[in-house]
């Protein structure tokens, strides 16, 4: 039982992925123009703002969360509301890094709202993914070691097919890139 909320718990955080995966990355151009200041400055404000929602999160509100889950049929611990909101948090601090980055550069925040619905669509794809691999694919319920790598290969093909048919649907560009990245790959 432990084992499965600790997975529910991961399932959520993954909502968050994309930010930590960008954070870094976005960091690097402050400090590059020697400004390692402002992604600590934006940092601790987040941080500070999202202080009293990780409390609600982890009270009252984190239960109505729990309940909210568990009526799509989605069982989760008391720890959901809390894992969401970290998930939350690191995606606020990954947009305003990227805003304040775009205007160092003098660039207008608008310019960027591209990016912005490609990384919506990307998430939106991962969240469909798992939730069709956390309902759908149940594989067996044995512990046995063959048994759970079979069941892990086969939820993470089937989350790879459902996320490429997603964003495809979506129309996200960079999928066409790694596309004719893969298809040259093949035909050598």
């Amino acid at each position: 039982e432990s084992i499965e909320a600790i997975g529910a718990y991961c399932t959520i955080l993954c909502l968050g992925l994309w930010g930590w995966s960008l954070q870094g990355l976005i960091a690097r151009g402050f400090y590059a123009k020697g400004q390692t200041w402002l992604p600590t400055l934006i940092g601790s404000v987040v941080a500070l703002s999202f202080y009293p929602i990780y409390g609600w999160m982890g009270g009252e509100a984190g239960y109505a969360f729990n309940q909210a889950l568990a009526s799509f049929g989605y069982t989760v611990g008391d720890g959901a509301g809390l894992a969401f909101t970290s998930s939350l948090a690191i995606s606020c601090y990954v947009i305003l890094l990227w805003g304040a980055l775009c205007l160092s550069f003098g660039q207008r925040w608008t310019s960027s709202l591209g990016l912005l619905g490609t990384l919506i669509k990307v998430e939106f794809s991962v969240i469909i993914a798992v939730w069709v691999c956390q309902y759908q694919f149940v594989g067996d319920q044995s512990d046995s070691v063959l048994s759970i790598c079979v069941s892990a290969v086969g939820k993470v093909t089937l989350s790879s097919v459902v996320f490429i048919t997603v964003a495809s649907l979506l129309r996200v560009k960079a999928l066409g890139v790694l596309k004719e990245k893969l298809i040259a790959k093949v035909s050598r």
